[in-house]
Formats: structure tokens, sequence, C-alpha cells
């Protein structure tokens, strides 16, 4: 990875749907080896007595526990007239002219963009499904569904009370 600085030109973005869950940007053979660990998973707990956790491991595996299609800009640009940018990013747009950081890996012929910055705007743009820290992962998903998950144990608890 390598952390590109100049101007875009010849910017292009495609909005559109993209399979990019769960190991968009892993090889043929990383993909292989993650499906045989859960895989692997899955017949500990199938020895162990646990098919539920097998069936959700088998199915994370095979990839049918969610859809891989998320929102998504493909996008084309030169960085400096000279260096060939191409990529997934969030939503935002560019335009030619605007001064970037640029957060990229180098093939052959182009840079795969992992996350653009517009330093001017102090907005930046990452890999979709990239799009919180820690905290606010935290705060916005963790803490609501721990919130949730007590608020069902507490309602369980009295309705057996009651029944008792």
């Amino acid at each position: 990875m390598v952390k590109l600085t100049g101007t875009l030109s010849e910017f292009k973005g495609l909005f559109c749907y993209a399979p990019l869950g769960d190991g968009a940007y892993l090889s043929d053979e990383q993909k292989q080896k993650q499906q045989n660990q859960l895989r692997k998973g899955a017949l500990l707990a199938t020895l162990n007595g646990n098919s539920i956790a097998a069936l959700a491991g088998l199915g994370h595996a095979n990839g049918n526990d969610r859809s891989n299609e998320v929102d998504a800009q493909y996008i084309t640009a030169k960085l400096n007239d000279t260096i060939t940018l191409k990529g997934w990013i969030g939503f935002y747009k560019f335009n030619d002219g605007d001064q970037v950081e640029v957060v990229a890996e180098k093939h052959a012929d182009h840079y795969e963009v992992y996350a653009m910055l517009k330093p001017s705007e102090q907005i930046i743009s990452l890999v979709p499904l990239c799009f919180a820290g820690r905290n606010q992962a935290f705060k916005h998903y963790r803490l609501p569904m721990f919130i949730f998950y007590v608020i069902c144990v507490l309602l369980m608890t009295t309705f057996f009370s009651i029944l008792v």
C-alpha cells in the first residue's frame, strides 16, 4: 500500500451495486483457505453435538449468510496526468482538478484505490463497508443491540415469573 498525492484528471465514477461483501479483495487461495477453516469449525461443532452452530458455519462458508451486493462507486481517474487509478470507493463525487490523497496498491498497469481523501473538505471516501471506527461501531450498532438484548431478557424473565 502506498499513499499518493496529486490532482485528479479524467475522473469517471459509476454508481452501482457491487459484490464487495466478505472476501471481495481476497485472492482465490485466501478465499479457499477461509472456507476450509469455516468448514473445519462446522465439523468440530457437529462432533461436539452442536448442529445449529455447524449449519451456521456451513452457511457462512458457502456465502449463504448475506448478500455480497452493496452500493458502491467504481472510479477510474488519472493522478497528476500520469498515474492511472481504478477501484471501488463509497459514495462521494470527486471532480477533475480536485487535490486528493489516495491510499492504493500498485498493480501492473494501474493503482487499485482503497481510500480517497479530499483535504479541502476533510472528506474521506473508503471502500464500501468501511464506514466507522471501533467507537462509532460500538455506539451505533453494538450498544443498541445490547440494550435490545437486555430488554428482551427482562421481558422474558417477567413473563415467566408471572406464569410460575
